[in-house]
């Protein structure tokens, strides 16, 4: 009988793809654990109890966080021409904390804290950054003086919106700025399917 390898813990448990699978349905697609686990049956065919599925987020992060994941996600997205970011209030450890996201199309590196400046800075992209930060208005990021700054689209739609349907006789502008922005928006994907590119 051969010596089974280091990581094998029983006689019989699930291989990496059985891990994989549970993981994108938990962390990459936000499914709840219950409903993870109801998935992973009919989908793939492989019984499994809830407890099992709620362990494998932990299993995950424990992988990543020994092999650098974080820091290559980190390093990339420092070297990106534009970033998006945001926090967004959610239960952790049992309390109110804010989850801090930095992003771009294909990366995103996420940490959890408070709202300061040095709950911001604590994800290691964004202090030093010198390209676009793309954000909402929070006052927060203001420190962050060797990027440039642009609002993010969906959130000035959405305080245009507010502004006309607070008032609609008298903020006719912020409907009319809206469905500018949105027809700009609309240009400019057109122009980019079309191969062309800012001069």
């Amino acid at each position: 009988m051969g010596e089974p390898p280091a990581h094998v813990s029983g006689r019989a448990q699930f291989g990496p793809e059985t891990h994989a699978l549970a993981v994108n349905l938990l962390v990459g697609h936000h499914v709840p654990v219950k409903r993870s686990t109801v998935l992973l049956m009919q989908m793939a065919g492989v019984v499994t109890s809830t407890g099992w599925m709620a362990s494998v987020r932990g299993k995950a992060a424990a992988l990543l966080a020994s092999g650098g994941f974080a820091g290559r996600v980190r390093d990339l997205l420092r070297t990106a021409p534009a970033v998006h970011a945001d926090e967004t209030p959610a239960r952790a450890a049992g309390k109110l904390a804010y989850v801090h996201v930095a992003c771009t199309r294909y990366l995103t590196l996420m940490h959890i804290g408070g709202r300061s400046a040095a709950d911001i800075d604590a994800g290691g992209v964004l202090p030093g950054y010198t390209g676009v930060i793309v954000r909402d208005g929070y006052a927060g990021y203001s420190h962050l003086s060797d990027a440039a700054h642009a609002w993010c689209g969906a959130h000035l739609l959405r305080e245009l919106k507010d502004l006309y349907e607070f008032e609609p006789a008298a903020q006719t502008w912020a409907k009319a700025m809206a469905g500018l922005l949105c027809e700009a928006n609309q240009a400019a994907q057109a122009a980019r399917a079309e191969g062309k590119r800012p001069r």
